[in-house]
């Protein structure tokens, strides 16, 4: 009797274990001690930064029209790319990659494109298809319907975030990130991220989902970092416009 209930142990213990290791998110997730000088360093950089959403109406119509050049095509929702050009516009100083930002919309399914890199300079937008996490979509359909800022949620986060350093994990060349709004300030902690994926392809169809990552397929995830790592603003959202209307 007793050794059957040894043997019952030996076969049961590892995959309890198992399932507490994989229960959580965050593989690549930092010490403590890195996660605090991060958010210490944040708090310190953006404590008195501008909300656009304190902006009057003639504020944002003078910042808007200097930005009239970005995505000549209409391909990233207009809501989005006003929020995100405006958060930019009036934290400049705080953003040390002045050359490109992204947009997420979390509106889409996931077969559509989603992730939209805007080059500053030119204008030029480039697309591609990226996850959410499966806390956002407990009925696996493709559909993101909650966020949340949540440890160990393995949801989407909402808000601005400062990209960071490009780190070499468990999903090999990776991107920190740096919450920017009361919505989003765990990502880091979460160790959410940008990263490849083998369950995400640039097609049409239905992606896995993360935990709470936005990762991308292997072959664009190096281009996509190496245009916005080190201190570019990315702005997740669920955009409120039917179509891709003028920026102005």
């Amino acid at each position: 009797m007793i050794r059957i209930g040894f043997r019952l142990m030996s076969l049961i213990l590892p995959l309890v274990i198992a399932k507490s290791v994989f229960a959580y998110e965050g593989l690549d997730r930092q010490s403590p001690e890195e996660i605090k000088a991060a958010k210490l360093r944040i708090e310190s950089e953006f404590r008195s930064a501008v909300d656009p959403r304190d902006l009057s109406e003639l504020e944002r119509n003078q910042i808007l029209s200097g930005y009239q050049h970005l995505d000549p095509k209409r391909e990233v929702p207009s809501d989005l790319l006003k929020e995100a050009v405006l958060y930019f516009d009036k934290n400049k100083n705080r953003f040390p990659n002045k050359s490109n930002l992204a947009v997420i919309d979390f509106k889409p399914r996931s077969d559509k494109y989603r992730f939209f890199v805007v080059n500053l300079i030119t204008g030029k937008v480039e697309k591609f298809r990226t996850t959410h996490g499966e806390g956002s979509d407990v009925d696996d359909d493709g559909v993101a319907e909650r966020f949340l800022n949540v440890v160990n949620s393995q949801a989407s986060s909402l808000g601005f975030i400062r990209t960071a350093e490009v780190y070499s994990g468990a999903f090999k060349r990776s991107l920190r990130l740096d919450g920017l709004s009361s919505t989003n300030s765990k990502v880091r902690e979460r160790a959410i991220v940008i990263h490849g994926w083998d369950y995400v392809v640039e097609a049409p169809v239905k992606q896995s989902r993360s935990w709470g990552c936005a990762a991308l397929d292997w072959r664009v995830k190096d281009w996509v970092i190496d245009q916005i790592k080190e201190g570019a603003l990315l702005y997740i959202g669920v955009s409120q416009v039917s179509g891709n209307r003028d920026f102005h």
